[in-house]
This record gives C-alpha cells, structure tokens and sequence, in this order.
C-alpha cells in the first residue's frame, strides 16, 4: 500500500484565486460572493442553462436554496455569482468540500465538486474558463488545508455530447474518471410482478422510516464511486423538497420487531416527480438500492416493479434515473431487464494529486 505525504504537504495551492472578467460580448460584469437570498436569481439562471442543456431536467427553487446552505460550503470563499449591470446572475459557480472522503477505484480520496454555470446568451466569451480556473484555484487551497494522507481530486460533471465542456475539461487538464447512464421507461408498457422474498416487508416510505432508510442508504452505496454518506441533517432538509414523492417510494422491512430481531430497512427505491417543458409528467428514481447482506435476493425487482405499478397509478407518464455505468452490483442489468433505455450520458472528468 502507498504512503502519501499529508495534502497540505502535497497540493500546490496558489496563495490567490485569479481575476473574473470584468466584461463579456460587450455585457459589463460585476462579482461577488454568493449569498443566501440569491437564491431566486440563481434558480432563474440555471432554469435557462437546464432549458438549453437538459430540456428533461428541472430543478426546483427550494433545492437551489437547499444548496446554498449546504454544509462545507462557505459561501464567503466558495462560491462566487456574476451579475450582469441590472444585477441579474449570470453565471455561478462553487468549490465544494466532500463531507467525508469518498470510495474511488483504488482507495479512498479527499473529494472538491466545481459546480459551475453560464448564462446561455453569454457563452463562448470566455465566462466560463474563467470561472472554472477560479474555482479550481479555490478547490486547491481547499485541498491544501487538508492533514489526510490520502489522493485527492477536483471533480465536475457534464453530458457527454457537451462538446463545449469536454474541450475545456480537457483543456485544463481534467480526465474523465466516471460514466452515468440516464434510463427511461415508458409506463404505459407492461410491468412484471415480481413477488417479495420471504422475511420482508415492503411499504411506501412513512415518516417513522425515514431515519432507517438513511441507514441503509448509507451502507447500500458505502462502497460506491464518489459516494459521501448523508448526515441527518442533509437527509432531513433533502426530505422537504416539494419534488420528493414519499408515496410512491418504496422501502423493504426485515424483522420481528423483537429485541433480538428489530426492524430494519434493507432496501429502497426514493423517487421524485416533475413536469418536462412539454408538461409530460414524469416520475424520477432518485436512489435505489440493497444493503449488502440482502442482495442476491431479487429485493431490488420486487422494490422497482413496486415503485412503477405506484407511478403508473399516479398518473405518471415516464421513468428516468442515473445510474454509474461501472456500477458493481449488476443495477444497470437489472433496468434493463425491467425495460429501461438509455437516452442520455454524463461523465465525470478529475484532477487528481
């Protein structure tokens, strides 16, 4: 096993984060830190890129302002908003510190999320590279104050076909590490059935279960790619978002209930719901998973078959999700075998040290 020198010892962390363009195409721009009540401009701004970008993605207001108070993310230093001369955000972007270090290919590593976006009318003027060297600027003096001795990484994400990013990815140094697949399924077509395995019992998602399903969340991904475990608070403030769908989430309960036998969640499937811009009502998979003792049982079909007949009732006309290409325990087989497509890509580019 390697011994790596602590990352404050290691990562070469520039004593200033470098200058944002103070023009653009003619458009004067100003920049700041981001604060807690930009939350309504940010949301118009990344309404627009999503309309350009992902006409099949939404995000809501509330989950822009969850983001503004996410933990390890000062928005003194981390994140920064442009604004054109009406004041109106035009770009945003943050350098977020993992809570914990996550599981990579070979080990763990101390994680930075560059998160950035530009305006659609305002781009290829050179906003965004550099913007993305800011934050990598201020990624690495994160980095830097870090005593672990293990790797470490400067992480953003983008659809594949996104020439655009990919160049600058490229450009800057980055290299893809990781593959999502975005799957659909219409559900207008046949869904099987798909009986429970002995011992368990599978409901929708009850308040009473929302502490056990964090639990088992956690240990179902413990081991997967750039996972951090989710805190009770996060999980908690997550849990309010207006998208989330509760009802038509399913989780799977092992136990007696007797003190040497308690209950437990043992698996889950947490879906979401929204509206594309065509007003299709689609239904979002958010997570699904199996902790590692109950896999191999076909808990993970019965638990999806489950949460489309629910969908389906609701009225849903669609199912999407993400899931890691390289995902170890076989899922990308098992939607498929459910009669899930691709229809979309991602890629997540590193820097490593």
């Amino acid at each position: 096993m390697t011994t790596r020198e602590p990352l404050n010892k290691r990562v070469p962390a520039p004593a200033v984060v470098p200058a944002l363009p103070d023009a653009a195409a003619g458009v004067p721009l100003t920049w700041r830190a981001a604060r807690r009540d930009d939350a309504t401009g940010l949301h118009r701004l990344i309404s627009a890129a999503e309309r350009w970008d992902s006409p099949d993605e939404h995000t809501g207001a509330e989950a822009v302002s969850l983001a503004l108070t996410a933990e390890n993310l000062d928005l003194v230093r981390d994140a920064v908003v442009g604004l054109d001369a009406g004041g109106t955000p035009i770009a945003y972007g943050t350098a977020r510190l993992s809570s914990a270090p996550v599981p990579v290919t070979d080990g763990r590593a101390v994680e930075v999320a560059l998160d950035g976006v530009v305006h659609p009318r305002l781009r290829r003027r050179g906003i965004g590279t550099r913007l993305l060297r800011w934050q990598q600027a201020r990624g690495l003096q994160i980095l830097a104050g870090s005593p672990l001795p293990l790797s470490a990484m400067l992480t953003t994400s983008t659809r594949a076909t996104n020439v655009g990013d990919l160049a600058l990815y490229r450009q800057e140094g980055f290299r893809p590490v990781r593959r999502w697949l975005k799957l659909d399924r219409s559900l207008e077509v046949p869904i099987p059935h798909r009986l429970a395995p002995t011992r368990v019992r599978v409901t929708r998602l009850k308040r009473g279960l929302s502490e056990p399903t964090r639990v088992a969340l956690n240990a179902a991904f413990e081991t997967h790619w750039g996972f951090a475990p989710l805190e009770r608070s996060e999980w908690r403030a997550a849990g309010r978002l207006p998208e989330n769908a509760p009802r038509l989430s399913r989780v799977a309960v092992a136990g007696s209930g007797r003190r040497s036998d308690p209950r437990r969640v043992v698996g889950f499937v947490l879906t979401e719901t929204s509206a594309t811009v065509d007003g299709t009502r689609i239904g979002r998979l958010g997570a699904v998973g199996v902790i590692p003792t109950w896999r191999g049982t076909g808990l993970a079909t019965t638990l999806l078959t489950e949460t489309l007949r629910a969908m389906r009732r609701a009225g849903l006309e669609r199912v999407v999700l993400d899931v890691d290409a390289e995902n170890p325990s076989g899922a990308v087989g098992i939607y498929t075998h459910l009669g899930f497509r691709e229809a979309d890509r991602a890629v997540t580019y590193a820097r490593t040290f």
